[in-house]
């Protein structure tokens, strides 16, 4: 008896829990999802939409190879963020308000007839889908809507219409010029004063023209991402029949980079300045576009701004030694022990100041030409350098990273010199005096 009743107790519990299951857990999901979707304006999934007409302004999208075009007034990639800021108010509208109407006749009273605007989404499927849009409601949140055949009139957040009626820039991709930057292997520059011609070489950029010498990584970096996420202001043209009013028969700036195996190119010319914008243009595409002139400026580059103007190229923290030699006093030795802690080993094994040491090296891989004076210095002397009021020295793991010669005084600047370089610098005398310290400075 007590067996037979602990087994219906255990039936009972089973039964109870699939109920609650089955019907609370499992159908509330499915009552939910139902309601949601009753909520909704229309059913769409805004992925497996192919195609999308806005009236009364002309404009037509289509998707083709996953990615957004413009098929009307003009045929241009189209703003991705643009048409998924669309997609999404469309998937995700719901019925605010319904009962408003359901007569064809009461539909001139919102604004429906005509409708203040239209919106033909079609499907991957082949199935269509028609928005109709009208005016807003009197606190302005809301607008009257639509869908199909339905005669009903019902309220939808009016995001949906400010996504809709958007101008003809606003659905256009406004990228200036579309390429990977870490793919770019090459780089041509004209400036109205330098042309140069830069190459990537064993993962190093290169100056090739005017002059053959080590570039600015940064720079380089900084220019092409300056162009690659530069935006159009304004299409100025579709097509360019007379590149002379725009100053692009004789364009004052012109960049092309070259990326992948097969040696792939792409271009843009820069015209003349008309107000805070300049004219530009890209042979690969008919359109005369303007860029905010700021693009332009940051591409007005000098020699020295492109070249490396580092005299040391090392990690200031992988540093393990470092040898300071001054011409007014005694060679001074430093390196790290096992413990990392710096040591002054030509001084009786002194405990050296660590931050001391790291403003010495962490100076010293930064420095950076201010001026190139001489590119193949024969005559050291006249700049202090063939006897230097200090040499800088930096190993790590037994090997010399860094060699910095400083010689005389020019007002506030200094003439410097790297062993691995012909050419003789000017540095800021501020910079160079963070490479002096004495033995009483340096110990702790």
């Amino acid at each position: 008896m007590k067996f037979r009743n602990t087994l219906m107790l255990l039936v009972l519990t089973a039964a109870v829990a699939a109920y609650v299951y089955f019907y609370e857990i499992k159908g509330g999901e499915k009552r939910e999802k139902e309601k949601e979707a009753a909520g909704k304006l229309f059913d769409i999934k805004k992925d497996s939409v192919s195609a999308i007409t806005l009236r009364p302004d002309g404009v037509e999208l289509k998707k083709t190879g996953g990615k957004w075009e413009l098929a009307a007034p003009v045929q241009y990639p189209a703003d991705e963020g643009t048409v998924n800021s669309l997609l999404y108010s469309l998937e995700s509208a719901k019925r605010d308000r319904e009962d408003i109407a359901t007569s064809a006749a009461e539909h001139a009273n919102y604004g429906l007839d005509p409708a203040r605007a239209e919106l033909i989404v079609r499907h991957d499927q082949g199935q269509q889908d028609t928005l109709y849009l009208g005016d807003h409601n009197a606190t302005s949140t809301s607008v009257y809507a639509r869908v199909n055949h339905d005669p009903e009139v019902v309220l939808t957040a009016k995001g949906l219409v400010d996504n809709a009626r958007k101008s003809l820039l606003d659905w256009r991709n406004k990228d200036l010029l579309t390429f990977e930057t870490s793919e770019v292997n090459r780089l041509l520059l004209k400036t109205p004063n330098t042309n140069f011609e830069l190459k990537k070489e064993d993962g190093k950029w290169q100056m090739l023209a005017p002059i053959k010498t080590a570039a600015d990584e940064s720079k380089i970096s900084s220019i092409l991402s300056r162009v690659r996420y530069g935006k159009i202001a304004e299409f100025t043209a579709e097509q360019m029949s007379d590149a002379k009013p725009y100053g692009l028969d004789k364009p004052n700036y012109e960049f092309t980079v070259f990326f992948g195996a097969n040696d792939a190119q792409k271009s843009i010319s820069f015209g003349k300045r008309d107000g805070g914008h300049n004219y530009a243009h890209d042979p690969a595409r008919p359109q005369v576009f303007k860029i905010d002139t700021s693009i332009v400026k940051d591409l007005n580059v000098s020699v020295i701004d492109m070249r490396n103007k580092k005299l040391a190229q090392f990690e200031s923290w992988n540093a393990d030694y470092v040898e300071l030699n001054y011409a007014d006093t005694l060679k001074m030795v430093c390196e790290k022990d096992t413990s990392n802690n710096w040591q002054i080993i030509s001084h009786q094994n002194r405990k050296a100041k660590s931050w001391k040491i790291s403003n010495i090296t962490g100076g010293l891989s930064s420095l950076e030409a201010a001026a190139f004076v001489d590119e193949q210095a024969t005559d050291l002397k006249k700049y202090g350098l063939d006897q230097p009021r200090a040499i800088v020295t930096i190993k790590q793991k037994g090997s010399e990273v860094a060699k910095v010669f400083v010689g005389k005084e020019k007002g506030d600047r200094v003439y410097a010199k790297a062993v691995n370089s012909p050419a003789v610098v000017e540095i800021k005398k501020e910079d160079a005096d963070k490479l002096f310290t004495t033995l009483t400075e340096l110990a702790e």
